[in-house]
C-alpha cells in the first residue's frame, strides 16, 4: 500500500483537493444545498461523500480564507468612506433571525453573518473605523462604544428626503449638508 499523500488527513476515507474544492465551489459559489451537492459529487466524480463530511468542509474553506479576510477588514477599515448595512435572515431553527451584516468601499465588500447587537457591530468593523461610516441610522451605529468615525446618513433609505443646506436646520448633520422631511 502507498503512503498517504500529504495534506489528506489519517482518517479511514481521505479525499484529495480536488474533490474539496469542487465540493465547496457547489456549496459556496453555486448555493447548492447539502444533499444535492452529495449528489453532483456522486454523479459527476463517482465518489459518494457523506453530508457529514460535506458539512466539515465549510469549516476548512472559512479557515483557508481568513487571511484574505483579514487583509480586506483592515483595508475597509482604512477607507476613507465605507457603508454599512444589516439585512435580516432567516437560519437555523424556525423563527431565528440573524443579519448579513455588510461593509462595503469602491473596492472591497465583505459580508459576516451575526446580530443587530453591540457583539456583533464591534466583530464587524465598527470599533476599528476611522472615516466615514454610511450608514441607516440604526442606533447602534451611535453608541459611544464606537467613536472613531464620522457619520453619514445613507439616503437610500429615505427616498422621501431631500437635501438642503445645514444652515437651514437646527444641529446639522454634516459638512455643509443636511438632511430634512
Amino acid at each position: 500500500m502507498a503512503a498517504r499523500p500529504d495534506g489528506l488527513s489519517a482518517a479511514a476515507v481521505s479525499y484529495g483537493p480536488e474533490i474539496r474544492a469542487l465540493a465547496l465551489y457547489f456549496l459556496v459559489r453555486q448555493h447548492l444545498p447539502v444533499e444535492r451537492t452529495r449528489e453532483v459529487i456522486i454523479e459527476l466524480c463517482g465518489v459518494a461523500v457523506s453530508t457529514g463530511w460535506l458539512h466539515s468542509l465549510l469549516a476548512l474553506g472559512a479557515d483557508a480564507v481568513d487571511k484574505p479576510v483579514e487583509a480586506i477588514e483592515e483595508r475597509i477599515a482604512a477607507e476613507p468612506v465605507a457603508g454599512f448595512d444589516e439585512t435580516p435572515l432567516k437560519v437555523g431553527p424556525k423563527g431565528e433571525k440573524r443579519y448579513v451584516l455588510s461593509a462595503s468601499t469602491t473596492l472591497f465588500t465583505l459580508f459576516t453573518l451575526g446580530r443587530r447587537d453591540k457583539a456583533s457591530f464591534r466583530m464587524f468593523l465598527l470599533g476599528r473605523m476611522l472615516g466615514v461610516v454610511v450608514h441607516d441610522r440604526y442606533s447602534l451605529y451611535d453608541n459611544a462604544e464606537f467613536d472613531g468615525f464620522l457619520h453619514q446618513l445613507c439616503v437610500s433609505h429615505y427616498a422621501d428626503l431631500r437635501v438642503t443646506r445645514v444652515s437651514h436646520l437646527r444641529g446639522g448633520c454634516g459638512a455643509g449638508q443636511g438632511v430634512v422631511p
